[in-house]
């Protein structure tokens, strides 16, 4: 039986590794999100998880789980909300992939990292990226130096403020008005996760 995670801090990413070795990044998880359920329906994980910084999970038994949400209607809205958001961002990343522009893949992953940091109450304009600069090439299916030229771009024509990992927030209408092209639910599209201090009927525990 495969096992959900919760992660209380930290951040991490899932890698996909194809049979010849070769390796992608197709997802990155902060504090709130639920690692793994991609594999509910198959009863196996499909990606390898990587910590990026010392993070802290909580270990969700599935055939708990889906006992406590027969109990819980709070509890089934909450996972049922994040399996419409996960199968809704999915779309989105591969339509983004399939005809947004360089830029505006960058600006969708920038705004969206910035949502996601204030949703968990850090300082909403300044973050620090987790994923290295060939992490994000390889989730936003772009070459490493496409990446550093467009970031470096972006903090030449003030939208955002780049020193190295660290990135603060400058012109956030600017950035927003690079999605022009994107999926239109994108712009509207808030994440789904659990609380952190999580629903008192969920089987947690920590690591």
């Amino acid at each position: 039986m495969i096992a959900l995670y919760l992660v209380r801090s930290g951040s991490f990413k899932s890698v996909m590794t194809s049979c010849d070795g070769r390796q992608q990044v197709v997802d990155y998880h902060v504090a709130g999100d639920l690692i793994g359920m991609e594999g509910l329906a198959c009863r196996h994980h499909l990606t390898d998880v990587v910590a990026l910084e010392c993070s802290h999970v909580s270990v969700v038994n599935v055939r708990s789980l889906e006992h406590a949400t027969h109990e819980s209607p709070v509890l089934q809205r909450q996972i049922h909300s994040m399996l419409s958001h996960c199968s809704a961002r999915a779309r989105a990343v591969q339509f983004m992939l399939g005809s947004a522009r360089a830029d505006e893949r960058i600006a969708r992953f920038v705004l969206e990292l910035f949502e996601r940091h204030q949703h968990i109450m850090l300082q909403a304009d300044i973050l620090t990226l987790s994923l290295s600069r060939d992490d994000i090439g390889s989730y936003l299916g772009l070459r490493l130096e496409t990446v550093s030229r467009i970031l470096s771009e972006f903090h030449d024509e003030k939208l955002l403020e780049v020193h190295r990992r660290n990135l603060r927030m400058i012109n956030h209408s600017g950035l927003q008005s690079l999605l022009s092209g994107c999926a239109p639910h994108e712009q509207r599209a808030h994440a789904a996760r659990l609380p952190l201090h999580a629903d008192s009927n969920m089987p947690i525990e920590a690591m």
